[in-house]
């Protein structure tokens, strides 16, 4: 069910190639079957498999019988050596995403959230965002121009999902720079993080630290 909901991200997208880097296999068992339906792929840090997704001969099994213990290489040196379009990082819980964009510049978790923000816009979605008390100030200029409401959140992941649903917020930004998402009910979510990435990416041929430099 929870692969199901994220295909609505996964069509119409540029052929994006990005550095992956997780511990976990079940990131990777997902993450490859949501790129074999686009023209997406994924170099992965950690594994016997050197790629998921579009045009990859190689076969996955290795990595899933546990061969992943391998030292990963340095992300910010493998973006910009396999030219990549951005590298992300997800973490073992699948709540934490970092990114790094073509030039293996690491975005700040305010303008990682700026970029996934420009789906409200292209999406008709509701214009309101949650923000935590600590970030509200380095965006609120943003949101203001961009014709967002914000709800600024004191501290506490609590005091954020209650915030989330009182004010029908699609996206937050927590107090510890994980971006929330509303679903059915608020929660951090790393997988639908990087594929609202992967569709920001996909509305212009533009890298990502182009489309973070405009904002």
């Amino acid at each position: 069910a929870y692969v199901d909901r994220l295909q609505q991200y996964f069509h119409g997208l540029r052929p994006l190639r990005f550095v992956l880097d997780t511990p976990s296999v079940t990131v990777i068992d997902w993450m490859t079957k949501l790129l074999d339906q686009v023209a997406c792929s994924a170099i992965l840090l950690r594994g016997s498999s050197r790629h998921v997704g579009a045009s990859v001969p190689e076969h996955r099994a290795g990595f899933k019988h546990g061969r992943r213990h391998q030292k990963p290489r340095d992300i910010q040196q493998a973006v910009r050596e396999e030219a990549a379009h951005f590298a992300a990082r997800i973490d073992g819980d699948g709540h934490a995403l970092e990114v790094w964009d073509e030039t293996g510049r690491k975005l700040s978790p305010t303008e990682l959230f700026v970029v996934l923000s420009t789906l409200g816009q292209l999406d008709h979605l509701p214009n309101h965002l949650a923000v935590s008390d600590h970030d509200y100030g380095k965006v609120s200029d943003y949101l203001a121009s961009a014709g967002f409401t914000g709800t600024v959140v004191d501290v506490g992941d609590l005091d954020f999902h209650r915030a989330m649903l009182d004010n029908d917020a699609e996206l937050g930004l927590g107090p510890d720079g994980r971006i929330w998402h509303r679903n059915r009910v608020p929660m951090v979510d790393a997988m639908q993080s990087l594929a609202s990435l992967l569709v920001a990416l996909s509305q212009s041929d533009r890298p990502l630290s182009a489309v973070v430099g405009q904002q």
